[in-house]
């Protein structure tokens, strides 16, 4: 058995969340660029209303959307961090993964997820990202185990979550234990 104790922090939850919103950005970013440019087709042709709305339109609607999301993961980080301090107890087994949520020293509850029901599993420089949907997931700190060691969960995840399981450390972090 593997333990794990991760806090929820501003840091972490703000890492998690601002690598969500990236696709979304990408994919709002795509939208604005082809209504900019029927915006501009339009202006050609000499439909110049619906030229100059949809231009504008494309213009403008990417800054809102990141201003929009900006401010979501600010209240989401202020929410948890008002609650209390939020500890996630991991304990990694063959079976599955069971979580014990407190808040402050009062537990909030309880899950025991079996590796099917995973998503998908993403080893970072600090973290793993269990994600139990596409766009939910328990966050592992890397730094905070308590029985047995990073490694020895980063064999057993990929053991059983196959492709699922993919690996994403920067360049920096393997440089750095080469030279170890």
């Amino acid at each position: 058995m593997i333990k794990n104790e991760t806090y929820l922090t501003p840091e972490n939850i703000g890492k998690f969340q601002s690598r969500l919103l990236v696709r979304t950005q990408i994919f709002t970013l795509i939208l604005c660029l082809v209504v900019v440019a029927c915006g501009i087709m339009e202006i050609v042709l000499k439909d110049y209303a619906f030229g100059i709305f949809c231009t504008v339109f494309g213009v403008a609607f990417f800054p809102i959307i990141l201003y929009i999301q900006k401010l979501t993961t600010k209240k989401t980080v202020k929410m948890i961090s008002q609650g209390g301090m939020v500890k996630n107890v991991y304990e990694f087994d063959d079976k599955g993964i069971t979580v014990v949520t407190y808040r402050g020293e009062t537990k909030a509850g309880e899950s025991v997820v079996a590796y099917d029901e995973l998503y998908r599993i993403e080893e970072r420089d600090k973290y793993y990202y269990i994600y139990v949907a596409n766009n939910q997931a328990f966050i592992v700190d890397k730094s905070s185990f308590t029985e047995g060691t990073s490694a020895e969960l980063s064999i057993m995840l990929a053991t059983h979550m196959g492709e699922k399981y993919s690996v994403k450390i920067s360049k920096k972090i393997i440089q750095e234990n080469k030279s170890i």
